[in-house]
């Protein structure tokens, strides 16, 4: 009982904050919503960028640092950067505007004054309850209402201080061109050059939103100093100094003992408690990176993420005393040579692994520079364990010529190479094997892009902690990638974007939800360009069949050796790619016996309800029959609660079938039903333009969830799907999303029995 009012008021409590997220305040009605400005932002050219200031130096700056973007970063900018004096009102309604000042002008500050955020008296600026100090601070606002047409979006970059105007243009342009026309935030303010606030407005009364504002130490803490390293932490993060520093003194000793340098820099380690705050920090949100410019390495450091931090350090002592490498990767292989474990375990134990799995990349790819995008960890052990290789063949000159000229064939090589390691690497520790509960999960959607409403933000333990009310004790994790063409392969990237599922994103729910007791399976999968799905995936040619299972297989190997080096408690292989399976068996049992010598725990594949799961011919390299599935429940636009439990006792049968033919247990990896009109006709199908119905949505729930308690052989269930946001609005209240509304207190009352 306690349980069930706990959660009513958890409804009732985000059922209010999201009223007031939306309404708080007095709406501004003469201004128009960002979300109208965002639709009227893709239906503009691309943006124009204005500058308005005083200062000609900066001007000179500004211009200089425009003629210099790269030209693959420049493809979406105007061809060129105009001054306001050369700028008509009928161009000014064209395009969208960045404009760069250190002078506001008067319609700027009409426009600022009708904003509830911004404040100005006497050309003093305020936002929200911070004065800005104009000889450090320079703010940047997004996506606001424009200064000549509300309806033309406008953002502004501004700072009464030329110099710190400038700062801020420098550190903007290390983040690349994206940052400068599409940042993150909806408003960031800086002081010195760094970000101090930033976060969103409210959509339709310009206000902050409180979710997403943070505000961060303006200067770091510093935490020790040796011969080779100072270490700083940010935002209170706890780094082990003692360690780091012993650490990273032998590293750079080795180093220059190797390269016979007397002169190493001493590097700067600034650290961060999380990924969130790395990523809001710097834009990056890699375990740990290197800015080679101001020899630093940014990283997060607590009890789960450690040890990258080394690779990149050593890597910049190798930089800085070595030659220059004729392949970048060589400069990390040659790196990890003073750098002993990854994931606490010895990283040769997982190049060994890859090379069981027939999965290092060889030289000839490490020459490619797509692989730093499309295999960034099987990438690193690769070329460490070549470099590795090649040191203990030959001298050092002549590892030094290869190393700055490039890489011989591997043909030859290849065998010689892989018996080495069979011979020298030691084999990757076993996990220990756990048996897996009766999976009362959730699919965890990452639902925003924005750094801190994703898989890798605060706002995560909030929505892992409400699933554990439900008595959830499973979550699948989804990282996308991309194909944009179903029908030409071509290379599946792993993410790297700040905002996006890359995998210290991911791994930040796993940790939560295995700290809280709850089971994990990470389960990737390809979002298809053009609108077509998964399903769509076919080639013509045994070429194109073959390219397609090597770059699937590079891809789908980083997540099984990261599920393995983190301890995810199952793995999903792929998710509906029916033509691929039920045409290329053979190639996908290969591929599942690769993956097996990477990922030690329970495997499963994602297949299509009907046709794909039905025939799938391989089950039995599984540990688990995955389906989704969304079978159709009943044809009628009205169904009584008879017609659901008829129509989810047929799908029951069909599956039960599948799971007699092959003997193993079933988990609907995906299972879900809309809050619209009818989601029993089509669960799979978009809301189009029904109507909100969440009783029918719980209805489905009840269903479902009554059915499965009666087949023994059923041993999971994973919901689509549950936001990493709380406040996400999914599909204006029509979506799938059971949080807040009737089909979460269905679930509750099931998940609460003690299923097993």
């Amino acid at each position: 009982m306690y349980v069930k009012t706990a959660l009513l008021l958890l409804l009732l409590f985000s059922g209010i904050w999201l009223l007031k997220a939306t309404w708080a305040g007095s709406p501004q009605d003469s201004l128009p919503s960002r979300k109208v400005l965002r639709q009227q932002l893709r239906q503009l050219p691309p943006w124009l960028i204005i500058y308005d200031l005083q200062d000609d130096s900066l001007q000179q700056q500004l211009m200089q640092w425009f003629a210099t973007l790269p030209k693959q970063e420049s493809r979406s900018l105007p061809p060129t950067l105009l001054a306001a004096s050369e700028v008509t009102d009928s161009l000014l309604r064209q395009q969208p505007v960045l404009l760069i000042c250190d002078k506001l002008p008067t319609n700027v500050v009409q426009t600022l004054e009708r904003i509830p955020a911004v404040g100005l008296d006497h050309g003093q600026l305020t936002f929200d309850t911070t004065q800005l100090n104009p000889t450090t601070d320079a703010i940047r606002l997004h996506i606001i209402p424009g200064f000549w047409d509300l309806v033309t979006p406008v953002s502004l970059l501004y700072a009464p201080d030329a110099r710190v105007l400038a700062d801020a243009l420098r550190n903007i342009a290390k983040r690349g061109t994206r940052d400068l026309l599409r940042p993150l935030w909806g408003y960031e303010i800086m002081r010195h050059g760094q970000t101090w606030q930033c976060g969103h407005f409210n959509d339709t009364t310009w206000q902050v939103l409180p979710p997403s504002h943070y505000t961060f130490d303006p200067q770091p803490q510093a935490i020790a100093s040796s011969k080779y390293l100072d270490i700083w932490a940010y935002d209170q993060a706890k780094p082990d100094f003692t360690t780091l520093e012993q650490v990273a003194y032998q590293a750079a000793k080795g180093i220059a003992d190797f390269s016979g340098s007397t002169a190493l820099p001493r590097l700067q380690l600034y650290t961060y408690p999380d990924p969130s705050h790395k990523a809001l920090r710097t834009h990056i949100m890699r375990q740990a990176h290197a800015d080679e410019a101001n020899q630093c390495v940014h990283a997060i450091w607590n009890e789960r993420c450690h040890g990258l931090e080394m690779v990149e350090l050593a890597r910049l002592w190798v930089h800085y005393s070595l030659p220059s490498a004729a392949i970048p990767w060589l400069e990390y292989g040659l790196a990890m040579q003073w750098v002993d474990t990854l994931a606490d375990q010895p990283w040769r134990g997982w190049s060994r692994a890859l090379a069981k799995a027939d999965a290092l990349l060889t030289p000839e790819e490490l020459r490619q520079e797509p692989t730093l995008q499309t295999a960034p960890l099987i990438g690193l052990l690769s070329a460490a364990a070549w470099v590795d290789f090649r040191l203990a063949q030959m001298d050092k000159g002549a590892f030094w010529e290869e190393y700055e000229n490039g890489l011989p064939a591997s043909d030859a090589l290849k065998k010689e190479w892989l018996d080495w390691i069979e011979a020298h690497y030691p084999t990757k520790a076993p996990r220990a094997e756990a048996k897996l509960p009766w999976m009362k999960g959730m699919t965890l959607a990452h639902e925003g892009y924005q750094v801190y409403n994703g898989y890798g933000g605060h706002v995560t333990a909030h929505s892992i902690a409400a699933l554990q009310m439900l008595h959830a004790n499973a979550v699948a994790i989804v990282p996308y990638s991309f194909m944009p063409d179903p029908r030409q392969p071509s290379d599946i990237p792993v993410s790297q974007f700040a905002g996006g599922e890359n995998d210290e994103a991911i791994l930040n729910p796993h940790f939560l939800a295995q700290q809280s007791g709850m089971q994990t399976l990470l389960k990737p999968q390809i979002w298809v360009g053009g609108g077509h799905w998964p399903g769509d995936i076919r080639f013509d040619t045994p070429a194109d069949w073959e390219a397609f299972f090597g770059h699937y297989k590079r891809w789908i190997c980083h997540y099984a050796l990261l599920a393995e080096m983190h301890g995810f408690d199952a793995l999903c292989v792929g998710t509906e790619l029916r033509h691929t399976t039920l045409e290329q068996p053979q190639a996908w049992r290969q591929l599942v016996a690769d993956i097996q010598e990477l990922y030690s725990g329970p495997l499963t594949y994602a297949a299509n309800w009907g046709e794909e799961c039905e025939q799938l011919s391989f089950w039995d390299a599984f540990d688990y029959i995955g389906i989704n599935a969304y079978y159709p429940l009943h044809k009628g636009d009205t169904a009584s609660d008879a017609d659901l439990a008829t129509g989810v006792q047929k799908m029951m049968d069909k599956i039960e079938n599948i799971h007699q033919q092959q003997n193993l247990p079933v988990w609907l990896t995906e299972i879900g039903y809309r809050s619209a009109t009818a989601p029993w006709v089509n669960p799979h199908a978009e809301a189009d333009n029904r109507a909100i119905d969440e009783a029918a949505q719980a209805r489905c729930y009840q269903a479902l969830l009554q059915e499965a308690v009666e087949r023994p052989w059923l041993r999971g269930l994973f919901w689509w799907k549950w936001p990493s946001d709380l406040s996400y609005y999914e599909d204006e209240g029509r979506g799938y999303m059971p949080w807040g509304k009737p089909a979460a207190i269905v679930l509750e009352q099931y998940y609460g029995r003690g299923w097993e």
